[in-house]
């Protein structure tokens, strides 16, 4: 499905003639995300004067104006389905991590009561050795799942851009589709 998706992309850029990668970075700095690719900020810098959203809009809209409206409706087919994909594997990887936190605490509170409310020699000795590895391992599962998470927050900007990028091609749609109506 990856390739799939990488070929259409690569399809849409050569036939509308637009950067993903430079369009998201503009999109990105709108929203105030700072990216540590330092790189990209400098072409952005040097390529592209997007302040507002405004600015982007019609922006995005002069790539797209002397598009056909057939071509349109499928680039706009196009965006549902990455808006889909990324919104699909952000809900999910959020309804699977969440809990999953959940329990790994909810198991490490219900071994430290058992481990303090039971006062065995031989059992304390035990819990002595496997208290700290249970610890360990569940800060390990802990900080690798918060990690997961906040790079998930950091993806979610790809669902917001090509929700936006849709909305301006729908409107451009709606444009044509109402001069259509008129003429």
């Amino acid at each position: 499905m990856k390739k799939k998706n990488n070929i259409l992309q690569k399809y849409w850029e050569g036939k509308l003639d637009i950067n993903y990668d430079a369009e998201l970075q503009y999109y990105k700095n709108l929203c105030g995300i700072s990216d540590e690719n330092k790189h990209s900020n400098k072409i952005h810098d040097e390529n592209c004067n997007v302040l507002l959203y405004r600015d982007w809009k019609n922006h995005i809209s002069t790539q797209i104006e002397s598009v056909d409206i057939n071509l349109l409706k499928e680039y706009s087919r196009f965006l549902n389905q990455k808006y889909r994909d990324s919104d699909i594997h952000f809900a999910s990887m959020q309804t699977v991590l969440i809990p999953y936190i959940i329990c790994l605490v909810g198991g490490f509170i219900s071994y430290c009561f058992n481990v303090f409310s039971n006062n065995e020699t031989f059992k304390m000795g035990i819990n002595k050795v496997l208290f700290p590895l249970v610890l360990v391992i569940l800060l390990v599962f802990v900080i690798c799942t918060f990690k997961q998470i906040i790079s998930l927050q950091r993806e979610s900007i790809y669902k917001y851009f090509y929700q936006d990028v849709k909305e301006i091609v729908d409107e451009r749609i709606e444009q044509i589709q109402s001069k259509r109506a008129r003429g």
